[in-house]
């Protein structure tokens, strides 16, 4: 984040989206809680670590589109809620942090940007040099 802010231009506005935890474990919870209810035989472990990872780990990858998927679609090397995420670009030296929600902001072409399929587990914040 230090470089980020060291090579964004003076008035420069970064986006950075990265997976909610708080938002996963909730969509984790209301599975959880719909399974009981419902008592049916759906599996709320195996729908949030695909939801975590970005792909089924148990699966052999057989196409290259799964095997790419594998590689590049959830290559986090962490995972952020709010608070984590704010201090983080405090510490750096940010001083305009502004959270937003998917597909709001004043980021150009968030249509494009902001994927739908990350819409309900995202965190979504704007940061101005």
């Amino acid at each position: 984040m230090k470089e980020c802010l060291r090579v964004l231009k003076k008035d420069g506005t970064l986006r950075i989206i990265v997976p909610d935890i708080q938002k996963m474990y909730e969509l984790y919870q209301k599975n959880l809680l719909s399974k009981s209810l419902k008592k049916d035989n759906s599996r709320p472990g195996r729908d949030y670590c695909r939801l975590w990872w970005g792909f089924n780990k148990d699966e052999n990858q057989r196409s290259i589109i799964q095997l790419l998927s594998k590689r590049f679609i959830r290559n986090h090397q962490w995972h952020y809620d709010r608070d984590e995420l704010e201090l983080i670009l405090k510490v750096s030296g940010f001083k305009k942090i502004k959270f937003v929600n998917f597909r709001e902001g004043n980021f150009p072409d968030l249509n494009s940007l902001d994927l739908k399929s990350h819409k309900d587990h995202s965190l979504y914040v704007e940061v101005t040099k």
